[in-house]
């Protein structure tokens, strides 16, 4: 009795997710960031990850959603179990429990991104037709959704009153801020891209910019870039880079973590963001890398909207995404004239806006004491 008493308390939590901890440690790092800044906001907070695998578990998934004892209920959504969650959702506001939907991506995009791929398995035709049927149905249920871009007008029907769009955040306490950062200006602009390296990140706008500059004899300027991570783009940059005989200014180290990876912030002058989302259709996003080279001590070059930022804020850079990476050249010619922001104020920006705990204020409503 005395259990059921302090699980209905106005301050207990449960964060659900169906997530891999060995294939997306990114996204674990940020749930748990997520459980962290609930519990800085006063609420008694759990967390309970399902690996993802055989279909026993996606209903293993919606049990433990629908008859979770906590007051408040967040998931994170599951794109193949919209109707499911609708279902378990209603349970919830039966059991008058609330129900908050994370939405990593919105469903317009994942739909631009299912439709905009060449190589259609059966799998993939079957996502499209649940995606375009379900439509706002799985969220109807929900007492708020968390979206991070503007959602489409089909997926928003009936939600978008009690839909919170906010950028991601970051547990600006697990990033070690560097202490000091490289010599500037210099003769040496050193940069650092970090993630899949897919076509949609636009780090080719990039090599092409950087040869560019090379070629021209009125700019003195040495670049580095280093793109860390792994993708099914690697190879094909890595060929351009050769073929463009920049491969002692570029270089593919593979994935980093942790100290090695810290390293390689202390010795850039920016980290690169996404250049390319245009190519699948998204105009609008926050990263989560952005939110972490701010961490660290290091301020960003990016290309696209983010909810976070306005066009005043001197820590994140914002150029055109276009296929004309004109942009990206002007950019760097243009560089030796910039005063880059210290890794304290970098890292001040971080704390004071785009941590956990201050998106989870946004989000929970305050504790009655």
């Amino acid at each position: 009795m005395f259990k059921n008493k302090v699980r209905e308390d106005q301050s207990s939590l449960l964060y659900l997710a169906m997530c891999s901890k060995l294939r997306a440690p990114g996204v674990i790092k940020k749930i748990e960031g997520i459980v962290h800044g609930a519990k800085s906001c006063g609420y008694n907070s759990n967390l309970i990850i399902i690996e993802p695998g055989h279909v026993a578990k996606y209903f293993v998934f919606i049990y433990k959603m629908a008859f979770a004892e906590e007051k408040y209920v967040f998931i994170r959504y599951v794109n193949r179990m919209g109707l499911w969650i609708f279902l378990a959702g209603v349970i919830l506001k039966i059991r008058r429990r609330k129900l908050f939907v994370d939405v990593p991506t919105p469903m317009r995009n994942h739909l631009r991104e299912a439709l905009g791929n060449k190589e259609k398995r059966w799998i993939d035709l079957i996502d499209i037709a649940l995606i375009v049927i379900q439509g706002c149905v799985p969220f109807l249920s929900a007492t708020k959704l968390i979206q991070y871009a503007e959602e489409g007008k089909w997926f928003s029907l009936g939600v978008r009153k009690k839909t919170i769009k906010i950028g991601n955040g970051v547990d600006v306490e697990s990033i070690p801020c560097r202490c000091s950062a490289p010599t500037w200006p210099s003769s040496n602009l050193n940069l650092v891209a970090v993630g899949t390296i897919a076509f949609w990140h636009g780090w080719d706008k990039l090599i092409e910019a950087i040869r560019i500059v090379r070629d021209d004899p009125e700019v003195n300027l040495n670049i580095n870039l280093t793109i860390i991570g792994d993708g099914p783009e690697r190879s094909k940059l890595e060929h351009l880079v050769s073929s463009y005989n920049l491969s002692s200014n570029i270089k593919f180290p593979g994935l980093r973590y942790g100290e090695e990876l810290y390293n390689e912030y202390d010795q850039a002058h920016f980290g690169i963001s996404s250049l390319g989302w245009s190519r699948v259709g998204i105009y609008e996003a926050s990263p989560l890398k952005v939110r972490e080279y701010l961490a660290a001590g290091l301020p960003v070059i990016a290309a696209t909207k983010d909810p976070d930022f306005s066009d005043d804020d001197s820590m994140v850079i914002n150029l055109a995404d276009d296929e004309n990476f004109d942009n990206i050249v002007n950019f760097i010619k243009n560089v030796s004239s910039m005063k880059i922001p210290s890794p304290q104020k970098c890292r001040l920006y971080a704390e004071n806006k785009l941590d956990f705990k201050t998106k989870m204020r946004a989000i929970l409503p305050p504790i009655k004491k």
